[in-house]
C-alpha cells in the first residue's frame, strides 16, 4: 500500500524576491529563515506566521512610502 503525505501549505506567491533591507520576501513577506525552515515548522507555528503576514505587508509598504 502506498502512503501519500499531505502537502504542506505555503503562503508563497511565486514572486520570491527578498528585500535585503527588510530581510523578507516581497511576495509572501516571510523572512529568509522562515522560508528555509517552513517544512520543519509545526502546523501551529506556520499558522502563527501566516497570521502575521498581512501586517508585515502593510508595514513593508508603509516603510517604502517613507522613501518617496
Amino acid at each position: 500500500m502506498t502512503t501519500y503525505l499531505k502537502p504542506v501549505e505555503s503562503p508563497c506567491k511565486g514572486v520570491c524576491a527578498v528585500n535585503s533591507v527588510a530581510g523578507q520576501c516581497i511576495g509572501c513577506y516571510r523572512t529568509t529563515a522562515e522560508i528555509a525552515n517552513w517544512i520543519n515548522y509545526t502546523p501551529e507555528e506556520r499558522d502563527a506566521i501566516t497570521r502575521e503576514l498581512d501586517a508585515r505587508e502593510k508595514a513593508f509598504w508603509d516603510q517604502m512610502d517613507d522613501f518617496d
